[in-house]
C-alpha cells in the first residue's frame, strides 16, 4: 500500500495518525514480511496499536491467536 492509498483510507473512515501519540501506520511489504515472520507457528500474539490492520492480517494467517489492543 502507498502512503497516499493509507491517506485516503484513513479519510474514508474519518481517521487520521495522531503523531503525538506516536501512531505510524506500518505499510511498507517488506517490513511486514519480517515482522509477521517472528512469532512461532501457533504462538499467541498481543499486538498493540493494531492500525489498519495490515500486520494483524499477516499474523492471523501465522499464529494461533492474534488479540490486539487499542486505545483510540
Amino acid at each position: 500500500m502507498k502512503p497516499t492509498e493509507m491517506r485516503d483510507l484513513l479519510a474514508s473512515c474519518g481517521a487520521s495518525p495522531t503523531h503525538s501519540l506516536g501512531q505510524n501506520f506500518l505499510i511498507d511489504e517488506k517490513i511486514l514480511d519480517r515482522i509477521s515472520a517472528l512469532p512461532a507457528p501457533g504462538a499467541n500474539v498481543l499486538e498493540i496499536g493494531a492500525g489498519a490492520g495490515h500486520l494483524t492480517a499477516r499474523l492471523c494467517e501465522r499464529v494461533r491467536r492474534v488479540v490486539t489492543v487499542e486505545i483510540d
